[in-house]
């Protein structure tokens, strides 16, 4: 998804998509024309609607976040947060967060 259609998130298709898409294995997937735009949406997907609670987390609680999304089924892959914590931590990704 990332090389051919710039969807560097695997954000699906949703009703209120208007944009281009690409299917993988019988799903929708949002297609972008460059990788900066699929940071963006990903930017504005994670803030907004049915996230748009994490955003009362702060900025910096990656863990809180990790497990919110984790929670509210943003993706099918096994261990979210675990996985998400983990990269955080390894990188030491934390660093970069604006206080």
């Amino acid at each position: 998804m990332a090389q051919n259609s710039n969807n560097h998130f695997a954000i699906t298709c949703s009703s209120d998509w208007n944009g281009a898409d690409r299917n993988y294995q019988n799903k929708c997937y949002r297609q972008y024309e460059n990788a900066w735009i699929s940071f963006r949406d990903h930017s504005l997907y994670v803030t907004t609607g049915k996230y748009a609670s994490l955003v009362n987390l702060g900025s910096t609680n990656y863990k809180s976040w990790a497990s919110g999304l984790e929670q509210f089924g943003f993706s099918e892959f096994p261990d979210l947060e675990k996985n998400l914590i983990e990269i955080i931590e390894k990188y030491e990704l934390f660093h970069l967060d604006y206080q």
